[in-house]
């Protein structure tokens, strides 16, 4: 994302997929994303709940999701 800002791309860092690895905390970023998204729905953080869906369009996410974030690069583990 450091490259297509750097090429005249957008200023927002959520236009794109985003890596967690590139980030030097996640946990913040995540936490921030939370922090903004309980401001733009006017609600308590507390009350904002984290919902992902395997679909590449945010628009199909069941109740519509303010900020909505691609991620890309995902490991998982576990079955």
């Amino acid at each position: 994302w450091k490259a297509s800002l750097s090429n005249g791309g957008s200023n927002n860092l959520l236009s794109s997929p985003l890596t967690l690895g590139d980030l030097f905390n996640p946990a913040t970023f995540v936490n921030a994303l939370r922090q903004q998204t309980a401001r733009k729905l006017g609600t308590a953080i507390d009350l904002v709940k984290m919902v992902c869906t395997w679909d590449k369009d945010p628009r199909k996410m069941s109740g519509g999701c303010p900020l909505p974030c691609i991620l890309s690069s995902l490991l998982l583990q576990g079955a």
